[in-house]
């Protein structure tokens, strides 16, 4: 895969219809409880542990792609991230357990490598900020990382700017009384992410 090049504008995503045309967002409305940031980031902080089941979308000047995408977290440096039809590779599953990172595609063939975005890239040509997204798909910046943030009235993160991502929160949802992301946009100079959740599932830490 070629460096990534130049900041696009958002009017990038508009176009991507990808497969996420079928996978709707959580439908439960969120709570809308008005609470200060430092509160809300307590709350979004305390989870570790979800079930995650949607579609993504990813596209950049010479290909796209869309999957269906099943993640499951437990804890930071743990889980399984199962991509459903990528640009026609079939499934491909990613495990992290510890310091190990394994994908395994469709063909049953097992590769590691130091990190799931460079496995990813190594055998797909795609780049995805998984380590990163494990804030962002909760709503949260990484911390201790310079970033740039805006909220809505209840103090949802609407936007955000890190590491050079520009990253839209267009839609919430409530789970067990916190507001998560139910639809996310993420760009990154001519790469584009679209990811819709629908479903949200936090079980507890025991399980």
């Amino acid at each position: 895969m070629k460096k990534l090049y130049q900041w696009i504008g958002l009017t990038l995503l508009s176009s991507l219809l990808w497969a996420c045309a079928s996978h709707q967002p959580a439908t439960e409305a969120p709570e809308n409880k008005t609470q200060s940031v430092e509160a809300r980031t307590v709350d979004l902080s305390s989870i570790d542990n979800w079930y995650i089941k949607g579609a993504i979308g990813v596209k950049n000047e010479q290909d796209a792609w869309s999957a269906s995408i099943y993640w499951k977290q437990r804890h930071k440096n743990n889980y399984t991230l199962q991509l459903f039809g990528p640009a026609g590779m079939g499934t491909l599953k990613i495990v992290s357990s510890g310091n190990r990172v394994t994908l395994t595609n469709n063909k049953n063939e097992t590769f590691t490598a130091p990190s799931s975005e460079t496995l990813l890239e190594q055998q797909t040509g795609w780049y995805l900020p998984i380590s990163n997204m494990y804030y962002w798909v909760r709503g949260m910046a990484v911390p201790s990382i310079p970033s740039q943030t805006t909220f809505d009235k209840y103090h949802h993160l609407k936007t955000l700017e890190q590491q050079g991502w520009d990253i839209q929160y267009l839609r919430y949802t409530s789970v067990k009384g916190i507001d998560l992301p139910s639809k996310i946009f993420m760009n990154y100079q001519k790469l584009g992410i679209k990811i819709v959740i629908s479903s949200w599932e936090l079980p507890s830490i025991s399980s």
